[in-house]
């Protein structure tokens, strides 16, 4: 009978930093977005490659930025980063990851807030065709 597999294991950081992000954050709760926005990233950083959290970090981002598109007037540039937040999870993320759907419909909307500023074109096509994508996704049960 062969070994059994070794279990990877993480640095404990990895491990206790959801605890402690979610801390950050209600103890920020009334910090601006940036703030918001920069333990985020700490704690992304914080996190190992090919840990299961590295995504849920980077999504965690992409979220703040979205929030900052619907609820303020948000930059351009916070159009863009969450355009490329999004785009870099689904480029990491697995085809039949069960989530897939819902990045495309974030990065869509990205796409559509953009293309309402900016009236490009290379926008509204993207966002016609994430958008698809996501719905081809999306189970039909949802």
């Amino acid at each position: 009978m062969p070994p059994a597999p070794k279990r990877r294991t993480y640095p404990p950081h990895a491990e206790y930093s959801t605890a402690a992000l979610e801390r950050a954050l209600v103890e920020n709760l009334d910090a601006d977005t940036d703030t918001i926005i920069k333990i985020l990233w700490q704690f992304y950083h914080l996190t190992p490659e090919g840990h299961p959290l590295r995504i849920t970090r980077l999504e965690d981002i992409a979220l703040q930025y979205a929030e900052r598109c619907i609820t303020t007037h948000a930059t351009l540039d916070d159009i863009t980063k969450c355009i490329e937040l999004s785009q870099q999870i689904l480029d990491i993320m697995p085809e039949d990851h069960p989530d897939r759907g819902f990045r495309l419909h974030a990065l869509a909307t990205a796409h559509q807030e953009r293309y309402d500023r900016l009236g490009a074109l290379a926008d509204l096509q993207a966002y016609i065709e994430r958008g698809q994508d996501a719905l081809d996704k999306i189970p039909n049960d949802y």
